[in-house]
């Protein structure tokens, strides 16, 4: 088998390095990305969903309204807190409202300009004695029953509250059941009034409560007998008050707007690091294998000639006559040529 020429040989190894430095120059920011793409991408992800929860997490409700119903339509009290959030709120709003744990839930809704109520809300109650609750509406609704202390006819509930989120105005209402003889509140009520369902609602100074403290209201009252107000009234279901009232509709599944913003950004991180891999491998050079360079018969016929003629010459082992290459038989005495 022939080898190859020295000058094809060294232009092929001179095409192998070439190539080579081709993918060894990649421009070194891109490598430097490239390696750090997957913890970009992480940490973007983390930090979008992080700052989306933190930016719009509220900190203060500007009014928040809180009627208490003991023995309205359940032997138990009907909590009804309507909050309202300040001008300056950005949405969707992200609002921790806490709850006894031994609550059920009633109604959790957004209100309209309207007065209308949906309950179209993302809600998340994983949380014992929270329900965190995004929203797109300034006001929103929480209806829920909690027990109360009961000793033959006597009734005792206290309410509280307590939450991150500061209130600029708590306005308390304590609803006197229709067959309560007596009732006794602390703080006082400053205010009691009948309102069209002919019971007497009892107001409580307003109150601001700051972040973190603790605000509660002690009812205590005595039945002259065990009947409900709704039962009295012919209500079938709570009523809701004047300035809220409106239809509870919509739909129930709730948007996350934090995961959609989280998912945004994440795709446009994917897109970017997609666009920089593309790059990169458009960069590249494809290595290919040099091809064995064939030479003709001619030039093989040349090279065996002349690797002939260097050789001893040759002669005819009956006359001595000179041979030249490829005889058969001797051209002088015509004697056949040994080894032809």
């Amino acid at each position: 088998m022939s080898l190859l020429p020295v000058q094809s040989y060294q232009a092929s190894r001179r095409t192998i390095m070439r190539d080579s430095d081709l993918v060894v120059r990649q421009p070194i920011w891109q490598r430097i990305v490239l390696r750090m793409l997957p913890a970009v991408l992480l940490l973007n992800f983390m930090a979008t969903t992080i700052t989306t929860y933190a930016q719009n997490q509220a900190s203060v409700i500007d009014l928040l309204e809180v009627e208490m119903w003991p023995d309205y339509d359940r032997p138990s009290v009907l909590v009804l807190l309507t909050g309202t959030l300040p001008d300056d709120a950005e949405f969707p709003a992200i609002i921790m409202v806490p709850i006894p744990e031994n609550a059920t839930i009633n109604a959790i809704a957004r209100v309209d300009e309207s007065g209308s109520m949906f309950s179209d809300l993302e809600v998340d109650d994983s949380i014992p004695g929270q329900l965190t609750i995004t929203t797109m509406e300034p006001t929103f609704r929480v209806e829920y029953y909690v027990p109360y202390s009961a000793d033959g006819n006597q009734r005792n509930y206290t309410f509280e509250w307590q939450s991150d989120m500061a209130v600029n105005e708590l306005m308390a209402t304590i609803q006197q059941p229709s067959l309560a003889s007596e009732i006794t509140l602390s703080p006082e009520a400053i205010q009691v009034s009948n309102r069209q369902d002919g019971l007497l609602y009892h107001t409580l100074p307003v109150q601001e409560v700051p972040a973190g403290e603790k605000y509660s209201v002690e009812t205590s009252y005595n039945m002259i007998r065990p009947q409900l107000s709704a039962e009295l009234l012919g209500a079938q279901q709570p009523a809701i008050p004047s300035e809220t009232t409106g239809d509870v509709g919509g739909q129930e599944s709730g948007f996350n707007w934090q995961i959609v913003a989280a998912a945004t950004a994440f795709g446009l991180a994917l897109a970017a690091g997609a666009w920089l891999l593309l790059g990169y491998r458009q960069s590249r050079r494809r290595i290919s294998k040099p091809r064995p360079v064939r030479r003709s018969r001619a030039k093989r016929a040349s090279s065996s000639t002349s690797r002939s003629s260097t050789g001893k010459a040759k002669f005819c082992h009956e006359c001595g006559q000179q041979l030249t290459p490829g005889d058969k038989f001797c051209r002088n005495c015509g004697t056949a040529v040994k080894g032809a």
